[in-house]
């Protein structure tokens, strides 16, 4: 769920209680228990609401972080390559060379 719809999701039951009082004020024979029991359920959504959002603040961290490792990853994993690309190098002229003194041998 993303933290747009969780913003969303608290404004309406910031709402829905706000309407379960006017309903109640309106209609004027909403009982204290009925009252309670709207209470309670606009609670309980509340709650779900909150737990939801904690959810998706430690999901976001946890991508956040898991992004970073794979990040220095792929920098270590480009370093080596280039490391790998230097050493190739190398040794191909140490085998060029090699193959010039070679060929000199065998020319005298």
């Amino acid at each position: 769920m993303k933290m747009k719809d969780l913003k969303n999701l608290l404004k309406m039951g910031g709402v829905l209680i706000v309407s379960a009082f006017m309903a109640a004020a309106m209609a004027g024979c909403a009982t204290t228990a009925q009252l309670d029991a709207v209470q309670a359920q606009v609670n309980q959504a509340m709650d779900k609401a909150n737990m939801a959002m904690e959810e998706a603040r430690s999901a976001k961290a946890m991508v956040s972080d898991e992004s970073q490792k794979s990040e220095a990853a792929a920098l270590k994993a480009e370093e080596a390559a280039a490391r790998a690309e230097e050493s190739a190098m190398r040794a191909e002229r140490a085998a060029e060379k090699t193959e010039a003194i070679f060929m000199k041998k065998m020319k005298k």
